[in-house]
């Protein structure tokens, strides 16, 4: 598991690993993201956090369609 405090990539990759797992990290990540935008809402009512947010045509396209048989 790879995360805050670890070697980067490089150096792991340096040290002879071949792959780096994030664990449950990056869901952490995107919870913290909603608890933060859903806090600013009710604090301020802004929508700010949502600002940079990813589209959805770009967000679709990191999920393609599956292949038909």
């Amino acid at each position: 598991m790879a995360g805050p405090g670890a070697p980067d990539v490089a150096e792991l990759g340096h040290l002879g690993v071949a792959r780096v797992s994030l664990g449950s990290g990056v869901a952490q990540t995107a919870y913290t993201a909603t608890r933060l935008a859903a806090q600013q809402l009710y604090d301020t009512g802004d929508y700010h956090p949502l600002v940079g947010a990813i589209p959805f045509p770009e967000l679709n396209g990191l999920f393609p369609n599956p292949r038909r048989p």
